[in-house]
């Protein structure tokens, strides 16, 4: 899906779910006895506060964006430069593989008090080879997580 469809179906349940925000505190406020509709009505509430400070963060804000150079990172948001990390700041970093096919799918890396995950995918991976060649990285798999989905799966069919 495009960012554009996820923008407007994010705003489109932010309002679904405002709208039966409204309808819990408007019940409640006609039968003030019944404490369920209080309770109902504040998780609905801060429910709806979550997504809207997300819609803004999206739509306004952005979202970061790592470009892997040789020697260093450049942090952006919405084309722009914010500032870039030498390669010399780079602290732990962290490579994971996926357990099934034993390919790389996310970076993780400490930056002064910053933790970092990137995503790996054939539009940057050969961008972080290039940069991960001469640095002392540590590896993981993600057989836990794979381990828990199992779980997850078992659980979900009974």
């Amino acid at each position: 899906m495009g960012k554009k469809l996820l923008s407007v179906l994010a705003i489109l349940l932010t309002a679904l779910v405002g709208v039966a925000t409204v309808l819990f505190i408007y019940e409640y406020i006609n039968n003030p006895k019944n404490v369920d509709l209080l309770i109902i009505s504040i998780i609905f509430a801060l429910i709806t506060l979550v997504l809207i400070i997300a819609v803004i963060f999206d739509l306004f804000v952005g979202h970061n964006e790592l470009i892997f150079k040789k020697e260093q990172i450049i942090v952006g948001r919405k084309g722009e430069i914010l500032y870039s990390i030498p390669k010399s700041n780079v602290l732990n970093p962290v490579l994971t593989y996926d357990s099934n096919n034993k390919e790389s799918c996310m970076l993780s890396f400490k930056s002064g008090r910053k933790k970092y995950y990137v995503s790996i995918n054939k539009g940057n991976k050969k961008a972080i080879d290039a940069f991960l060649k001469d640095v002392k990285y540590t590896k993981r798999e993600n057989t836990l997580e794979y381990f828990l989905q199992h779980i997850l799966d078992i659980l979900s069919a009974i």
